[in-house]
């Protein structure tokens, strides 16, 4: 029989775990994201006064929220305002 204490212990360790796992996807998502928005900014497409890190996270949280949004109209413009925002400031 396992006590209360070994089973926090247990739960506590997989919420460790879960954790891990959880930021290892997050830092694969950002540099997936810092891979596409280089060849971006090279081409001049989006802006270049943000550090691409930083955009990449942006982007990823930006558009995380997308999943609690009430209709596909809602996603489609925090989709567009994200877009809007990469682009390079107007001179």
């Amino acid at each position: 029989m396992i006590s209360v204490a070994s089973s926090d212990a247990v739960d506590a360790h997989r919420r460790s775990v879960d954790e891990a796992i959880l930021v290892a996807w997050h830092e694969r998502q950002i540099g997936a994201h810092l891979a596409q928005l280089a060849e971006a900014v090279a081409a001049g497409e989006v802006r270049t006064d943000v550090p691409a890190r930083e955009l990449a996270a942006y982007c990823l949280h930006a558009l995380t929220a997308a999943g609690g949004l009430p209709s596909t109209a809602a996603v489609g413009r925090l989709v567009d305002v994200t877009l809007a925002r990469l682009q390079p400031p107007q001179q």
